[in-house]
């Protein structure tokens, strides 16, 4: 993407677009690491009550973990387990920061259950955290805090 054609919103930051994907589907196979992303969930942020698996997956095997509210920490908490399969496409100055998963919160009132999952309003949560870390992957891009990358653009 040339810097000419970059386009910028009211606050000047960039807006980058992306057209439909060219990479084929390519299976994945199951992170070898999955086993200690949990154990380091479990040891930073609370015991994980369930795993929701991918049983197809493409490009990075993407579960999400599942940690229920506690009086400490009164929220679900959702994290990705798999985008860290692969190194992100960070620019050079970042590259300590080329494997990452990705987390989420949620009121403790939210439904994560089967029944609930069949209702958008509950399951885009998790559909949004499979799309974006799948993402870097499928772009050969990266994912980051702010996500502004104007001076990192190859």
């Amino acid at each position: 993407m040339s810097k000419r054609s970059l386009e910028r919103s009211t606050s000047g930051s960039p807006i980058y677009r992306y057209g439909p994907r060219t990479k084929p589907f390519e299976v994945a196979i199951d992170n070898p690491d999955m086993e200690r992303i949990q154990q380091h969930i479990e040891k930073h942020i609370g015991e994980v009550a369930m795993v929701y698996h991918e049983l197809i997956s493409d490009l990075v095997h993407i579960d999400i973990f599942w940690i229920k509210p506690t009086p400490n920490r009164n929220f679900h908490t959702l994290i990705t387990g798999g985008m860290s399969a692969r190194p992100m496409k960070a620019p050079p100055q970042a590259k300590e920061f080329q494997y990452a998963e990705l987390l989420v919160c949620l009121p403790p009132e939210w439904s994560l259950d089967e029944e609930a999952f069949k209702d958008e309003r509950y399951y885009w949560p998790i559909r949004q955290l499979k799309m974006l870390a799948r993402f870097p992957h499928e772009y050969d891009t990266w994912l980051w805090y702010g996500q502004y990358t104007e001076n990192c653009v190859n």
